[in-house]
């Protein structure tokens, strides 16, 4: 089934953290490394070397991952991005 995404990603996407990544697979087309049971949230966590706050980023395979908001009722809000070819 080919994946397909109305939502051009060099403008972004924003997403709560508690996506999965294999949601983010089926829905957009977008392999991260971890288990397709993690979520962004976690994710973000353990490939930041840092605590997590509005702006941290993580850029892999392409893509920009960064922390959009946080907020401590319903958890950070994760955008994506094309990363910026260097």
């Amino acid at each position: 089934v080919p994946k397909e995404s109305d939502i051009p990603l060099r403008t972004g996407i924003f997403l709560p953290g508690t996506t999965r990544l294999h949601e983010l697979d089926e829905l957009y087309g977008i392999v991260l490394d971890g288990d397709a049971q993690e979520n962004l949230e976690q994710f973000m966590l353990r490939n930041l070397d840092r605590p997590m706050e509005e702006g941290s980023f993580v850029e892999t395979r392409g893509f920009r991952l960064y922390v959009h908001s946080l907020d401590e009722a319903t958890g950070p809000v994760i955008g994506i991005e094309e990363a910026l070819a260097q």
